[in-house]
C-alpha cells in the first residue's frame, strides 16, 4: 500500500495535471477516484495542494462510492500561476472556467471544501452562473471570519501590518493542518504519514509561499460571502473538539444561510473530532455520502442514525442523521458530543 500512494502523487494520470486559462495563466489540478463517477471540484485548506485528494481515493474505490474527485490549486499554488491582488469573487470564475474545460458547459457536480477552503466554497455558491451548476455541497470544518468570533476578535486586535505581514508568513510556516489530515487519513505508520504531509506541503510551496500568504490574507481582509436562494443541499461538518471554528459560529452560518433563502442546510457535528482529523477514518465516510445524490446514499451509506427520540427534530437524509433548517437551532445536535 505504501507503495500504491506514493506513486500516485507521481503519477501524471492523478496529479500535477494542468489546463490553461483564457487569460494565459494555468491552473494545476488532481483527479482521482471513480471513472465517470459523480463529479467533486475539492477546495483545499491553508498550506494544502491539490495532491491532498490521493488520500481520498483509497476509501472511494474501496467502498465503491462512485465520486470522481477534482482538487484545483488557487492561484500560486502548485504549478497555478499567480494572480497579484486576488480576491475570493474571483475565484469562482478561474472554476467556471475549469469545469467548463474538464467536465463540459453543462455538466452539474458537486462541490467540497475544507478549512479555508469553506470561504472559497462559499464564493462559489454566491456566483450567479456557477452556482446553478452545483448539485450539492459539504463545507467541512470552515474558516468563518464573524467580528463575534473570539478567535478572530483576537487576531483583528494586533497591529494591521501584524494582521498583513507576519501572521501570514507565521501561519504558513508553522501550518500542521497536512499532517494532521494525512495521519487521519492514511492508516499507515507515522513514517509514510510525514511523507504524506511533506509531499502535499512541498507542492503547496512549490514557488514559494506567496501564494499561502494571499489566502491567509484574504481570509483575515475579506468579509464572508454569503449566497443567496441556492436551493440544493449544503451540508456543514465541524468536530465537537475543533479549537479553530466553533459550533456557535457554524450554527451562525446555518442561519444565515437559512435567513437568505437557502431551505435545505444541514448541519453535523461530530464526536471527538479535531479541526482535521474529522477529514478522516468513519467521518471521512460521512462526508463522502454527503457528497452523492440520495439515491447513491440509500445504497452505498451504511447506517450512522443516532438512536431515537432524543434526536426529535432530526430528519433523515439518505442514511444520515441531519437537523435542517429553517427549524431555528437553540443548541446544536451533535452525534455523542
Amino acid at each position: 500500500r505504501r507503495h500504491i500512494l506514493k506513486s500516485m502523487f507521481y503519477d501524471p494520470t492523478y496529479t500535477r495535471k494542468l489546463v490553461k486559462l483564457k487569460d494565459g495563466r494555468t491552473l494545476s489540478y488532481c483527479e482521482v477516484g471513480a471513472a465517470g463517477g459523480t463529479p467533486v471540484i475539492f477546495q483545499v485548506g491553508l498550506m494544502g495542494s491539490s495532491m491532498v485528494a490521493v488520500l481520498f481515493d483509497e476509501p472511494i474505490q474501496l467502498l465503491r462510492l462512485g465520486l470522481r474527485v477534482y482538487a484545483v490549486d488557487y492561484p500560486g499554488i502548485g504549478d497555478s500561476s499567480p494572480k497579484p491582488n486576488r480576491t475570493l469573487q474571483d475565484w469562482p470564475n478561474d472554476v467556471l472556467e475549469f469545469v467548463n474545460i474538464i467536465l463540459g458547459p453543462d455538466q452539474v457536480f458537486a462541490l467540497w471544501s475544507h478549512s479555508l477552503g469553506g470561504p472559497h466554497a462559499l464564493a462559489i455558491l454566491k456566483h450567479p452562473v456557477l452556482s446553478k451548476r452545483i448539485s450539492r455541497a459539504t463545507i467541512v470544518s470552515p474558516w468563518l471570519p464573524f467580528e463575534d468570533s473570539t478567535l478572530f476578535k483576537t487576531i483583528k486586535r494586533l497591529p494591521p501590518f501584524v494582521q498583513k505581514n507576519v501572521l501570514p508568513s507565521l501561519a504558513t510556516t508553522f501550518s500542521t493542518s497536512t499532517l494532521s489530515m494525512a495521519g487521519s487519513v492514511t492508516s499507515c505508520g507515522s513514517n509514510l504519514q510525514l511523507e504524506v504531509a511533506k509531499i502535499i506541503t512541498s507542492y503547496a510551496s512549490r514557488q514559494g509561499q506567496a501564494g499561502n500568504r494571499q489566502m491567509v490574507q484574504i481570509a483575515l481582509q475579506e468579509a464572508l460571502p454569503i449566497p443567496r436562494n441556492f436551493q440544493k443541499p449544503i451540508f456543514i461538518f465541524v468536530g465537537c473538539r475543533d479549537s479553530l471554528v466553533g459550533q456557535r459560529d457554524c450554527l451562525k452560518l446555518v442561519h444565515l444561510l437559512s435567513d437568505r433563502g437557502c431551505p435545505n442546510v444541514v448541519f453535523h457535528a461530530i464526536e471527538g473530532a479535531d479541526h482535521n482529523r474529522v477529514m478522516g477514518g468513519d467521518n471521512l465516510v460521512r462526508i463522502m455520502h454527503s457528497l452523492l445524490p440520495p439515491l447513491a446514499v440509500e445504497e452505498k451509506a451504511s447506517d450512522v442514525m443516532p438512536s431515537s427520540s432524543e434526536n426529535a427534530g432530526w430528519q433523515q437524509e439518505g442514511t444520515m442523521s441531519v437537523l435542517k433548517t429553517p427549524t431555528r437551532v437553540q443548541q446544536p445536535r451533535r452525534f455523542g458530543c
